[in-house]
């Protein structure tokens, strides 16, 4: 399985709660480059994505060239745990059509996330700026048994 994990684009600072912070003009534009970048160099089955402002916009703005849908999901928001999204891919390693999936969250979660599948724990150091990328694959979708394919940095 290959999963592509993605923090959401450049944010505006403040807003009305952390929720709705929304995308910066860069942001916007970041986002745009990940979807140009996955659309050349991934073949996307599922895709799913934080209830957050920031997270829904990059989404959208990758997904255009992608023709996709994404799913909204609670275990990818930012005090989400690592081993939350890693029992939600866990359950998906059975389903034959599923090969590469795309998490669109945030700090420190991507991190956290890298760090407990390439390294079986979370003190390993994956710094991930807005509209990063990283490409993980392995046989398995558990703690240590990936590892990293490709990264990107905006």
């Amino acid at each position: 399985m290959k999963v592509w994990v993605l923090r959401h684009g450049e944010a505006q600072a403040q807003a009305a709660s952390d929720r709705e912070r929304p995308l910066t003009p860069t942001g916007l534009t970041q986002a745009q480059g990940v979807g140009q970048f996955i659309a050349e160099h991934a073949a996307i089955d599922r895709v799913f994505v934080s209830p957050y402002l920031r997270a829904q916009q990059t989404c959208a703005e990758v997904l255009r060239p992608l023709g996709l849908t994404a799913q909204t999901v609670d275990w990818l928001t930012p005090d989400a745990s690592p081993e939350q999204v890693i029992d939600a891919l866990e359950r998906m390693q059975g389903e034959e059509q599923v090969w590469e999936v795309l998490l669109v969250s945030h700090q420190p979660l991507v991190s956290q996330l890298v760090s407990l599948l390439v390294d079986g724990h979370l003190q390993g150091y994956y710094p991930m700026a807005p509209a990063s990328l990283v490409a993980l694959e392995g046989d398995f979708v558990a703690p240590g048994l990936m590892h990293v394919v490709q990264t990107r940095h905006a």
